[in-house]
C-alpha cells in the first residue's frame, strides 16, 4: 500500500493512528490529514485534545523581539504556513483507534515502546492485507521489539517502519 502511496495521491488514503501526543504528533495529524488520510489519535489524555491540530510553520521575526514561555525566553517568530488537520476519533483506549488503522505510528520516548507495542498488539486488524507500524524516531531495536510482538500476538501482517529524522520537530 505505502510503497504506490505519496501524501498527495487522492485513490490511495489509508487510516492513520497516531500513539502518543508529543511533538512529532503535533506535526503529523495536521500534514496527513490535510492530505486526506483519515487520522485517529490514541492518547493518555484524550480529553487536552481539540479535533482540529494545527501546524506553524515559523521563521524568526525580524522584529528581534522576545517572548516568554513559562520561564524561558524565545525570539519571537512570523508564521510563514499554517496547517490545519482534524482528528476522527481520539481515545485513550486501543480498541477505538487501532483496528481501522492501515498505518499505526508511535510517537512516545523509545522507553515506552515495548509497553505500547503490547497493548496495541491485539487490536490490530488480522484481516487486513497488511498494517504498517512505525515509529518516529526510528532507533535501533524497534524492529526487534515488533518482531517480538509479532510472534507473540501471531500477527503475520505487520510491517515495519521507522523514521530517522524528522526536521519540523521543534518546541
Amino acid at each position: 500500500m505505502l510503497n504506490n502511496m505519496s501524501l498527495s495521491n487522492k485513490e490511495n488514503k489509508c487510516t492513520v493512528t497516531v500513539v502518543g501526543g508529543g511533538n512529532s504528533a503535533h506535526v503529523l495529524i495536521p500534514f496527513l490529514s490535510a492530505s486526506g488520510h483519515k487520522v485517529n489519535l490514541m492518547t493518555r489524555r484524550p480529553q487536552a485534545w481539540s479535533k482540529v491540530i494545527t501546524c506553524e510553520l515559523q521563521r524568526p521575526s525580524k522584529k528581534k523581539e522576545m517572548i516568554t514561555y513559562g520561564n524561558v525566553n524565545h525570539p519571537s517568530a512570523e508564521v510563514i504556513q499554517a496547517v490545519k488537520g482534524s482528528c476522527d476519533k481520539i481515545s485513550s483506549d486501543p480498541a477505538d483507534v487501532i483496528p481501522d488503522a492501515d498505518v499505526i505510528v508511535l510517537c512516545m520516548p523509545v522507553h515506552q515502546y515495548r509497553d505500547a507495542l503490547n497493548r496495541l498488539a491485539p487490536y490490530i486488524n488480522r484481516t487486513k492485507k497488511e498494517v504498517y507500524v512505525g515509529t518516529v524516531y526510528g532507533q535501533a531495536g524497534f524492529n526487534w521489539m515488533v518482531h517480538e510482538v509479532e510472534r507473540n500476538y501471531r500477527l503475520e501482517n505487520v510491517v515495519t517502519f521507522a523514521i530517522g529524522f524528522f526536521s519540523l520537530i521543534c518546541r
